[in-house]
């Protein structure tokens, strides 16, 4: 895995994979590395006023990007980790966006490290102004 890391404003880090790979089961692959290497992070990135962690799935990018946020979904926690999937580019369906929430709520009620914190999974679909919780 080839992770470029970027330094943002306000010392904030966006964490960046690139997966060439094709079909649901490799997209699902890189939905559990994304999640893993966001909550490897989470001692620096979680903080007091912390209340979602964000699954924003951006189609036109074909990228999901875990961030963790305060309540107004405005101030994000230190790191942001994306995973973007050019097979996945303009993927709006129904089924795959239902198919992909699933498998997050699924892969985050067994995973200890987001066990750990008292963060609402929360999903978004390029507007953070609408959320659907995990």
């Amino acid at each position: 895995m080839n992770w470029t890391i970027d330094q943002l404003e306000n010392e904030q880090q966006q964490h960046t994979l690139v997966i060439q790979d094709e079909g649901f089961d490799a997209f699902k692959s890189a939905v559990v590395q994304c999640a893993d290497k966001a909550f490897s992070m989470f001692n620096d990135t979680v903080l007091d006023s912390s209340m979602f962690c964000l699954f924003e799935w951006k189609a036109e990018e074909a990228s999901l990007t875990i961030v963790v946020t305060d309540e107004t979904k405005t101030q994000e926690g230190k790191h942001r980790v994306t995973v973007v999937l050019p097979a996945f580019r303009g993927e709006l369906s129904e089924d795959f966006l239902e198919d992909l929430q699933a498998f997050i709520r699924d892969y985050l009620t067994t995973c200890l490290p987001f066990l750990q914190y008292s963060l609402i999974a929360a999903f978004s679909l390029d507007d953070r102004s609408r959320i659907k919780m995990l």
